[in-house]
């Protein structure tokens, strides 16, 4: 089985097709009580430039 990893994208890319392709997952890690899960996603968002998801 071959694993592919793309390390060349910048943080920037990533971010913005993280919240296109993965709304849930952003949406469930903000209303975690983990505080550390909501301050990632929260950092996700506002990067990716989305106001709301």
């Amino acid at each position: 089985m071959n694993t592919m990893i793309s390390n060349n994208k910048s943080f920037f890319t990533w971010v913005k097709q993280t919240c296109s392709e993965h709304p849930e997952i952003l949406d469930h890690m903000r209303k975690s009580m983990d505080p550390l899960n909501r301050a990632i996603a929260v950092r996700i968002i506002i990067n990716a430039g989305v106001n709301e998801l």
